[in-house]
């Protein structure tokens, strides 16, 4: 009974020490397991750098000018030389012209005629009247006037004479007066010397002013101090208001230049509506179809400009008046910002003004000191001497008075007659020119109307009959056997005839895409992307076999599909290229630095906006555990492999990129094992 229980006992225990040992080998691999089922990221460190961004474009090629064939008049045409497609030279022959007069050159040359025969009649007609003698009387009266017009200066001169006596005259007794009291001055000075004088008391009291004023400095100096204040913070407050102020004017001045060039493009499109449509009225061909299309876009055009009802104008207003707003508001907090500036300047002035009082009135103090010391050893000579100086100068002055008064009295006896009674004089004789005038101007008057009236008819007649001859002889240099060529070199893009077509004048026959004149791109892009492109950047193309063209930005413009969103760029392009071949291009390249730079990859975002997910490491008695953390971004810029971020970071973080399986904010996970 005794070895059975003890056999017993040691199974018991047998298996006890395995249940331990496997428990045992399970806690020291069940770190293992669970890594193994867990998530395996890539991550890396945030870090600083720099952010290049680019904007990216894809257009077709156009070019820069497209001219229009148009037929000079009303022509059969015999033969089509070139077909769409083809590259012409400036010169080369488009179209032959059937060999035969046109109907403008036989309308001009029966004009001509008619023309001829009304101005040999009008000549025929003219009167030539005569009027010598009223010529005569009048010219007469012209010199008289003129000769009392000269006599009228001489007297003015002596007037100006006698007025100028007077005023030396003014001159020299002021002269004598001030002298006299300067000579007063200095013999009450020589006066005072001579006993106690008070003088001396003066500039001692004057020292003693000035000692109290630099005590009353000193101490406003201190108190000015003690307020203390600085200005930076006002100023960099008024910089944000100011350049907060600067980019909404940049952005005012965008949509008042797109609206210029809404209302300038509707004032085109009426203009070549008007041409279409006087086109077909030159030609008399108003009963067509062609004729009530070019009307009814004429009116259409017409109602395009009436401001007031155009929607794409009255959103472009309505922006512009939001945009209004918006700057004076802008003014109304850089106003308060200037204030606050000038507030903390002006202290900052006063406490400037006030050391500078102080160290003035430490100078006064001391002139005042050496004025007193110097004073107590002054001597009566020096005073004597500039007695006798402004004596001299007084007995001059008192002979200059003499002189000034006999030169008044030799120029009044010599001014008789007043500038006033001549005016009388001449006023009478312009009155009575006025008079002839009037006599002649009705004896004369139907006739000379009528051959001023004849005159300019003759004129008109004569201009018009050059007018017509030159317009024959054009149109003889191209009638009979005459071919229409080529203005500009370029490609045939259309062509409006075919032969045996007679086509009127002003009819377009052909359009010729201008090679010379270069070619050009233009595409939309939003505002944010507009804002890294200015005129004169530099685009790179993306694909390799265009290396040899050079792309230029020359104009940025409001898009007037997307007003207020985005933008219109154009690029001119010069090199290897043809019009209607699409190009990819990058331009706008712009580099700046960030604190916070992490890989595109790392970028996520739900609902609540974008976030990326951090590394967090945890120690456990076993083994260390990591967990994804979430922390919001806002990105701040961005290219083909980074971004740079901000948001509560401290630029060292463990940033998760990728992971083997989808992850979430507190979720463990295992980092890849290199």
């Amino acid at each position: 009974m005794s070895e059975q229980t003890v056999k017993h006992r040691g199974w018991v225990k047998n298996a006890a020490i395995i249940f331990l040992s496997i428990m045992l080998v399970l806690t020291f691999f069940s770190n293992t397991i669970l890594n193994y089922s867990l998530p395996e990221v890539a991550a890396q460190y945030a870090q600083s750098g720099t952010i290049t961004t680019k904007v990216r474009a894809s257009a077709p090629i156009e070019a820069n000018m497209t001219f229009n064939v148009e037929m000079a008049d009303t022509r059969k045409i015999e033969s089509v030389k070139v077909k769409v497609g083809d590259l012409v030279e400036a010169g080369d022959i488009l179209l032959y012209l059937a060999d035969e007069e046109s109907q403008e050159l036989k309308a001009a040359q029966l004009e001509l005629a008619s023309l001829e025969l009304a101005y040999e009649k009008a000549l025929l007609q003219l009167e030539d009247p005569s009027y010598a003698a009223d010529n005569q009387q009048i010219k007469e009266l012209k010199e008289d006037i003129a000769a009392k017009k000269a006599q009228r200066s001489t007297v003015a001169n002596k007037a100006a004479a006698v007025d100028t006596a007077k005023a030396a005259v003014r001159s020299a007794e002021d002269a004598v007066d001030a002298l006299s009291e300067q000579k007063s001055d200095l013999e009450e000075q020589i006066t005072a010397l001579s006993g106690d004088s008070p003088i001396l008391s003066q500039y001692k009291q004057a020292l003693s002013d000035a000692q109290a004023q630099l005590k009353s400095a000193e101490e406003t100096l201190s108190s000015l101090k003690s307020q203390g204040g600085s200005i930076d913070s006002a100023q960099s407050a008024y910089d944000s208001a100011r350049q907060a102020l600067e980019n909404l004017q940049y952005d005012l001045r965008y949509l008042e230049e797109d609206r210029a060039l809404a209302v300038s493009n509707l004032e085109i499109a009426f203009a070549d509506a008007d041409l279409a449509l006087q086109a077909f009225i030159t030609a008399g061909d108003m009963e067509s179809e062609a004729y009530l299309q070019a009307l009814t876009a004429f009116n259409n055009a017409k109602a395009a400009l009436d401001l007031s009802s155009n929607p794409a104008i009255i959103a472009l207003d309505r922006n512009i008046e939001q945009k209004n707003l918006a700057i004076q508001r802008a003014q109304e907090d850089l106003a308060k910002a200037e204030g606050d500036l000038y507030t903390a300047q002006n202290l900052a002035s006063q406490v400037s003004q006030a050391q500078s009082a102080v160290d003035s009135l430490r100078q006064q103090v001391t002139y005042a000191q050496q004025n007193y010391d110097s004073i107590l050893s002054q001597t009566t000579s020096s005073f004597k001497a500039q007695l006798d100086n402004v004596s001299q100068q007084l007995k001059a002055a008192n002979r200059n008075l003499e002189d000034a008064n006999e030169a008044l009295s030799k120029a009044q006896s010599e001014s008789t007659t007043t500038v006033e009674a001549i005016d009388e004089e001449i006023k009478s004789m312009q009155r009575q020119l006025e008079s002839l005038y009037i006599a002649l101007g009705e004896k004369a008057d139907n006739a000379e109307v009528s051959s001023a009236i004849a005159n300019l008819d003759l004129q008109a007649q004569r201009k018009a009959i050059d007018d017509k001859k030159a317009e024959i002889e054009k149109l003889s240099a191209e009638g009979t056997g005459a071919t229409v060529n080529a203005q500009y070199a370029g490609m045939i893009s259309s062509i409006g005839c075919v032969a045996g077509d007679t086509v009127s004048t002003g009819s377009i026959v052909a359009v010729i895409e201008v090679v010379e004149k270069g070619y050009r791109m233009e595409f939309s892009v939003p505002n944010d992307q507009a804002r890294l492109i200015k005129v004169g950047d530099k685009a790179e193309i993306n694909d390799w076999w265009f290396s040899e063209a050079d792309i230029t930005v020359s104009n940025i413009r409001n898009d007037p599909k997307n007003p207020g969103q985005a933008k219109v760029i154009t690029c001119t392009i010069a090199g290897d290229v043809t019009v209607g071949q699409t190009l990819n291009i990058v331009l706008g390249e712009r580099g700046a630095s960030y604190d916070i730079i992490v890989p595109n990859s790392a970028i996520r975002e739900d609902s609540n906006g974008k976030f990326i997910l951090v590394v967090e490491a945890r120690s456990t008695p076993l083994s260390t555990r990591y967990i994804a953390t979430r922390c919001d971004v806002t990105v701040v810029a961005s290219d083909d492999n980074s971004s740079a971020v901000s948001g509560a970071l401290y630029g060292n973080e463990f940033v998760i990129t990728t992971s083997t399986k989808p992850i979430v904010a507190g979720q463990q996970v295992r980092l890849i094992e290199n």
